[in-house]
């Protein structure tokens, strides 16, 4: 999968971290991943200090996991 504007691969600068599947380097400036596995990124540094910023999608969906995540944030 090409990321055409920026013509890179995806996960090379922009990667992603799904429940079954992920595809990022260690390089990749911007992370997409669901709010499960952002919480599970809690579990490892609680103060997310390796990123710079946080955009939170799908906010208005009241799932546990969106509740938790608010929370710690």
């Amino acid at each position: 999968m090409d990321a055409i504007l920026l013509r890179t691969k995806a996960g090379y600068e922009v990667g992603y971290l799904i429940h079954f599947e992920g595809c990022i380097s260690n390089r990749a400036m911007l992370k997409y991943m669901t709010d499960g596995m952002l919480l599970q990124e809690f579990l490892t540094e609680p103060d997310l200090a390796m990123y710079v910023a946080l955009i939170v999608d799908k906010a208005h969906e009241w799932t546990l996991s969106m509740n938790i995540l608010f929370v710690l944030l």
